[in-house]
């Protein structure tokens, strides 16, 4: 059976595997800006609006992204 990609709005549930992604897929020793940390998850997540989303592969985190303020 396939499985499509869906995209969601990013919940707390998700919070741990975008993290991960984030850090297998950026250098931050470069750029530390480059992935999430946690401050600015509890920020987007804190907005009013739905801010982060993310990709689903099945139950597994397989893309993210953030709206800007």
């Amino acid at each position: 059976m396939d499985t499509a990609t869906v995209i969601v709005p990013m919940g707390l549930g998700h919070l741990r595997q975008v993290l991960d992604l984030g850090h297998q897929v950026f250098d931050t020793s470069t750029k530390p800006y480059t992935s999430w940390s946690l401050t600015s998850v509890a920020e987007h997540l804190d907005s009013p609006d739905n801010a982060c989303w993310v990709a689903l592969d099945s139950d597994r985190v397989a893309g993210e992204g953030r709206g800007g303020r």
